[in-house]
């Protein structure tokens, strides 16, 4: 809830209420600026193929300019006519230069696409096709991408106090939009069908706070109540016991994801004081727990992932414990989990050696996960990252290949990815890289295919010129044999591609 002289901010959405406001900055300055101006500073990787065809291509015109000058050199030495040479150099040079490769690449590589599409992975630009082959790691969220993204109420702590517990716990409004949230309003009206009292304030997971707390007045009382992150929770409680923190581990380490609840009583006079005052000597409620599974499957496709040279890195911002655990369920190492406030004490160097053995990172922010996606990529990785929010951004875009989510994803996530993923689900991604690496292993025994072709043309007029035999056609006619011969060859590497890898049945 935004409070007179609360500073707001352009692009964000005003759920309710009415106001004037002043502006102070425009365009570039303003936070949403700032996030575009960053990610205009983000230079996008060239992929493998990228850099292999501009080598290529550098190769390939040298070797077309040498042929066209020795031969007809060599002829004119040999006797031949030098007009005929001339223009033999020039229609060789024309028939050499492989001008076609780039289409032929790129239809190839767009109906690779189209494949793709039909496998839940809607590929926005091409390059995403090749890099997606080429990924060595996987940086994915954990819920809704690894989990079935349902939260279900498991239990409550203490059991014997549920509607206190949920009441407490609906900190914003009725009207709640989160899954958690919903859980919870829905859980209540079972257990207290009474409405909420009034709102007065709210702090919402702002400021850096993994909480959220809501000062509401009933029958004359003002009562405080605060859910979220149990650490923060704890921190705000004034009679917290050893059971209780024993408890928060027990459903931790069985991966259920725990919010803490605490409340308080706040006199009259000091309702308007800061949260950061109000929120101290609080007294602990309860805890919730939420259960959201991994996803059938997912266990045995990290394992294929693993078997062809693909790690999985889980990064969320769960309790640690509760990452750890769906990490063990989905078969990814938990032995290491790092948080984000030790990534905050580590330098660049420190990061980039501790992403070779992490595979779990709990307690993050988008601006973590962007720091991990750099420490793989300086370690040579080519990362393949999945994000659903705005400020999943600059991870996305710095990525070799940003997937955004089809289902949850917001628009400047969808529109700023390479890659959709419509059904979010983690399995479709390794799926993906394994259908790209099939096609990009087809489209370099294509692509050798092709050279071959013309590498027997220029043997073709290079032999007679060693030999001292007349040439076998004339400039004209090589023309024309480039024009047949290349419409040819390149509509060929479409169908041989797919036929390679059993896409194409012949009827």
């Amino acid at each position: 809830m935004k409070q007179a002289g609360d500073a707001l901010y352009a692009g964000t959405i005003v759920v309710n209420g009415e106001g004037q406001a002043k502006v102070n900055v425009t365009g570039p300055i303003t936070r949403i600026g700032q996030i575009a101006a960053q990610t205009k500073d983000i230079k996008i990787p060239r992929t493998p193929l990228q850099l292999a065809m501009k080598r290529l291509a550098g190769q390939l015109v040298y070797v077309a300019l040498f042929f066209s000058i020795a031969i007809p050199v060599l002829g004119f030495l040999r006797g031949q006519d030098w007009k005929l040479m001339i223009m033999t150099g020039l229609a060789l040079a024309f028939a050499v230069i492989p001008e076609e490769l780039p289409i032929v690449i790129t239809m190839v590589l767009g109906l690779g696409s189209f494949n793709l599409s039909k496998q839940n992975l809607l590929i926005k630009k091409i390059r995403a096709t090749e890099s997606l082959a080429n990924s060595t790691v996987i940086v994915t969220d954990k819920t809704g991408t690894i989990t079935k993204g349902e939260m279900k109420i498991a239990s409550v702590y203490p059991d014997n106090r549920p509607e206190v517990i949920y009441r407490a716990a609906m900190c914003i409004s009725e009207f709640a939009i989160s899954p958690l949230d919903l859980e919870i309003v829905k859980a209540a009206h079972e257990v207290d069908a009474r409405p909420l009292p009034e709102i007065l304030r709210e702090r919402v997971l702002s400021g850096g706070h993994k909480t959220k707390c809501m000062l509401r007045q009933e029958n004359g009382v003002y009562e405080l109540c605060k859910s979220g992150a149990p650490e923060e929770v704890f921190a705000s409680c004034h009679d917290v016991t050893q059971a209780d923190r024993d408890e928060l581990n027990r459903q931790s380490r069985s991966g259920r994801r725990v919010i803490g609840v605490a409340y308080k009583q706040v006199p009259p006079e000091a309702i308007y004081q800061d949260f950061d005052l109000l929120e101290k000597e609080m007294d602990f409620v309860g805890l919730i727990s939420f259960e959201d599974g991994p996803r059938p499957g997912v266990k045995e496709t990290i394992a294929q992932a693993a078997v062809a040279g693909i790690r999985t890195i889980m990064v969320t911002g769960d309790y640690p414990a509760t990452a750890a655990s769906i990490a063990r369920q989905s078969g990814i190492s938990s032995e290491i989990v790092v948080t984000g406030a030790e990534m905050d004490r580590m330098t660049d160097a420190d990061l980039q050696t501790i992403v070779k053995e992490c595979y779990v990172f709990a307690r993050t922010t988008p601006e973590h996960k962007y720091r991990i996606v750099k420490a793989l990529q300086d370690n040579h990785e080519v990362v393949a990252v999945t994000g659903d929010g705005i400020n999943d951004v600059l991870a996305l875009k710095g990525a070799d290949i940003g997937i955004a989510m089809g289902k949850r994803g917001t628009d400047v996530a969808r529109d700023t990815a390479d890659v959709i993923l419509a059904d979010d689900n983690y399995n479709t991604i390794p799926q993906g890289i394994f259908e790209g690496r099939a096609l990009f292993d087809n489209l370099q025994k294509g692509m050798r295919y092709y050279l071959c072709i013309k590498l027997a043309l220029i043997l073709i007029f290079l032999v007679p010129v060693i030999v001292n035999a007349p040439m076998p056609f004339s400039p004209i006619q090589i023309i024309i044999l480039e024009l047949f011969m290349d419409l040819a060859a390149s509509a060929g590497q479409i169908p041989r591609a797919y036929m390679l890898s059993g896409r194409l049945q012949i009827k």
